[in-house]
């Protein structure tokens, strides 16, 4: 916050800049939405991409739906105009049910915007992409998993490359391995729709126990299409973290895990980081 002639009605915002320039607004508090139905309030999740562009999530005051409209997922630039992606009570792309909170994003450099969301109808929850024009819904609580064991109940994590391909993490119900085997890794594209990458519960790819608790998906411009890096814990008797390498051609690799030998000394923690998309959450 910042000291302002509107003192807290304006003190607000988001803004961009490096080291060889002044600091640009992109948006702020008190600014009317691009629709016109209210005014910026609340700044969330704010993720840039290579051309400059800023996705965020919204509060709004003074809306005409009150409690019903008065968030939303928006894009801006620096100096430019600020544009409405999807609003809080839109409809669904599928038709069923209306958008009701924006929880994780992630931003792509070709302006495409994945995110999960909470919805006002009895499969609750998805995870949706948006390029601000057309809206596409990814998948959708109580869906079939691609392998149809189980269904899908909630979706996180997702992340975004610059060819559109979206991987997340998601937990799912009526497995046959209860929670054995009840949360995954999945990609989506538009050709090939949803595919499983890895589930909770298969081998290790170096033979080294049984997978759970994965995290940190990370796609990087190193990687081409269909190839992103996580995190995994490995169960073979102690439990040890672990770094997992995806691409289609080669399937799953390890990359490096607790225990290994490195250089003459042994991993004793593992960290993963950075990736193409810049990723909030709410």
């Amino acid at each position: 916050m910042f000291a302002t002639t509107g003192g807290g009605s304006d003190n607000t915002g988001i803004f961009t800049g490096d080291s060889f320039s002044t600091t640009d607004q992109v948006v702020r508090r008190a600014d009317a939405a691009p629709d016109t139905n209210g005014t910026f309030f609340v700044f969330d999740d704010p993720a840039i991409n290579n051309s400059g562009v800023v996705a965020f999530h919204a509060l709004l005051a003074g809306t005409s739906g009150a409690g019903a409209d008065n968030s939303g997922l928006f894009f801006g630039t620096a100096g430019g105009p600020v544009t409405q992606a999807v609003r809080e009570g839109d409809t669904a792309p599928n038709g069923q049910g209306t958008y009701r909170t924006f929880r994780e994003l992630s931003f792509s450099n070709n302006g495409q915007l994945a995110f999960t969301a909470d919805l006002n109808s009895a499969d609750a929850t998805g995870l949706f992409l948006t390029d601000g024009t057309t809206n596409t819904q990814i998948a959708r609580q109580f869906d079939d998993a691609p392998d149809l064991n189980g269904s899908f109940l909630d979706f996180s994590s997702p992340v975004i490359n610059d060819v559109g391909e979206v991987a997340f993490l998601a937990t799912l119900t009526g497995t046959s391995g209860g929670s054995l085997d009840d949360s995954g890794i999945f990609l989506y594209d538009d050709v090939s729709t949803i595919q499983q990458i890895v589930r909770e519960g298969i081998a290790a790819p170096d033979g080294g126990g049984t997978l759970s608790n994965f995290r940190d998906l990370n796609f990087s411009h190193r990687f081409g299409s269909d190839q992103f890096a996580f995190m995994a814990t490995a169960e073979n008797g102690v439990a040890e973290d672990a770094i997992y390498y995806y691409n289609n051609s080669e399937g799953l690799l390890t990359v490096a895990r607790v225990g290994d030998a490195f250089e003459g000394s042994t991993f004793t923690a593992l960290a993963l980081e950075g990736g193409d998309g810049v990723q909030g959450d709410e």
